[in-house]
């Protein structure tokens, strides 16, 4: 069974265009502070849980923001699609 889940909260390719040319305009990419950003589903693999780790704590602060982002919407198995052979006239 395939299941294929779309990503979720993506804009579109012109509308993420714009908004993030807006973003440059009201601050330089040199004044921005660096942050690594992950947003996923952790229960995936191993190495997520472990990604999970590397989040900002009272202790530490790797400059990593990670969350964790579940799938909720409904999914559908995938069907191959079988050509009939012949005709059933």
């Amino acid at each position: 069974m395939y299941l294929c889940r779309a990503e979720i909260n993506i804009k579109p390719w012109k509308r993420l265009l714009n908004d993030l040319k807006e973003g440059n305009k009201r601050m330089g990419w040199m004044t921005r502070e660096s942050y690594t950003y992950w947003k996923g589903n952790p229960s995936v693999a191993l190495i997520r849980q472990e990604l999970m780790k590397c989040n900002v704590s009272d202790n530490q602060d790797w400059n990593a923001r990670v969350y964790a982002q579940v799938a909720t919407s409904i999914t559908r198995p995938y069907v191959p699609y079988t050509p009939m052979i012949g005709s059933e006239k």
